[in-house]
C-alpha cells in the first residue's frame, strides 16, 4: 500500500486489504451471511469435525456494557456462542503484555 497525503492508504492495482485490518475482520466474521466461514474457522482452530460445529454457532453482539460514564465504547472483535459456551476472539496485529492483559479482561 502507498501512503497518500491525507493519512489514508491507497491500494495498488491488484492489492487487497488484509484480514488483519480490524474492519475487514469484523466485517466478515460478524456477518450472519458468513456463518459458514466462522464455522469452518472454528472447525480448523479447535480441530473438530465440521459436522459437530455446523448449525451450532451464533454470532453475539460485540458491544460490552459500559459501567461508568468515563469508559469509552467497549467492544471486542468477535463473540460467538456454541452449545452454550461463549468464545471471545480478538485480532491483534502485534503482541504485547498490555494487549494480552486487556484481552483476558474482556
Amino acid at each position: 500500500m502507498e501512503k497518500s497525503n491525507k493519512r489514508t492508504k491507497i491500494l495498488k492495482k491488484g492489492e487487497i486489504i488484509p484480514m488483519t485490518f480490524d474492519y475487514v475482520f469484523t466485517g466478515i466474521f460478524n456477518n450472519e451471511n458468513n456463518i459458514d466461514i466462522v464455522e469452518n474457522f472454528l472447525s480448523v482452530y479447535f480441530d473438530k469435525p465440521l459436522k459437530e460445529i455446523k448449525g451450532h454457532v451464533k454470532i453475539k453482539s460485540r458491544y460490552l456494557g459500559i459501567d461508568n460514564k468515563r469508559e469509552k465504547n467497549k467492544q471486542v472483535d468477535l463473540i460467538l456462542e456454541i452449545n452454550g459456551n461463549k468464545i471471545n476472539i480478538e485480532l491483534n496485529n502485534n503482541s504485547s503484555e498490555g494487549l494480552k492483559n486487556r484481552n483476558v479482561v474482556y
